[in-house]
């Protein structure tokens, strides 16, 4: 069972939010809060899996919220919910360690996809912030020896970062890269070893701190 905080200051979205939640069999809503510091409170003593959280709240931001939820709460991931698709909230959510970041105006069945999906350990980016990510993020620049800002990653581990920021499965980066799903993982553990990067949530961040979101197949084919 997916056990659920709902914080947002508007008393109608957190009702519905809840009526199109509690229908679904693997979930169920444990509570709500109105503003950051009753989020904050309700997650120390309630210790949701997941936590719905808007970014504008009364005392508190939401997402100056979240280091001190997941400080407090570490089983618990954070998926923020919220109407700003500009990109600079969802670098900064994600900075903060955010697990997701979707925007309101999604269908009901995205919010449950999301919802299960952060909950399994992976990190969900809204498809339209995706897209605004890479519009404005410049391809790397390739070459064996890869980019010089980074810690040792050859361009091809640069594009596995990438791509599996844009979470792509491994099955989807070896079609993409032309190689074996084996050299997929083979790039992936040595990325591991070199970043310290052991779940796509960090890979996300790390990829989006240092300006690595890009589409190595359309770079390629330019």
């Amino acid at each position: 069972m997916i056990r659920i905080l709902i914080a947002d200051d508007h008393a109608i979205l957190r009702a519905s939010l809840r009526a199109l939640l509690e229908v679904e069999r693997d979930m169920d809503v444990i509570g709500e809060a109105s503003d950051g510091p009753g989020a904050m409170s309700s997650a120390a003593k309630l210790r949701p899996d997941i936590l719905l959280l808007d970014v504008e709240m009364p005392k508190l931001c939401g997402l100056d919220a979240i280091p001190g939820i997941l400080e407090a709460c570490t089983q618990t991931r954070v998926l923020v919910l919220t109407m700003h698709t500009a990109t600079v909230y969802a670098r900064h959510a994600l900075q903060l360690g955010a697990s997701g970041y979707m925007l309101k105006d999604r269908v009901a069945d995205e919010l449950k996809i999301g919802i299960r999906q952060v909950h399994a350990g992976q990190t969900y980016v809204d498809p339209q912030v995706v897209e605004a990510l890479v519009s404005e993020e410049p391809a790397l620049v390739a070459g064996d020896s890869g980019d010089p800002s980074e810690p040792g990653l050859s361009a091809r581990e640069q594009e596995v970062v990438a791509l599996v920021a844009l979470g792509h499965t491994n099955r989807e980066v070896a079609a993409q890269l032309a190689v074996s799903g084996k050299t997929v993982e083979t790039h992936r553990r040595r990325i591991r070893g070199k970043l310290g990067c052991h779940s796509r949530a960090e890979i996300v961040r790390y990829a989006i701190a240092n300006g690595m979101l890009f589409n190595p197949a359309q770079d390629a084919g330019a």
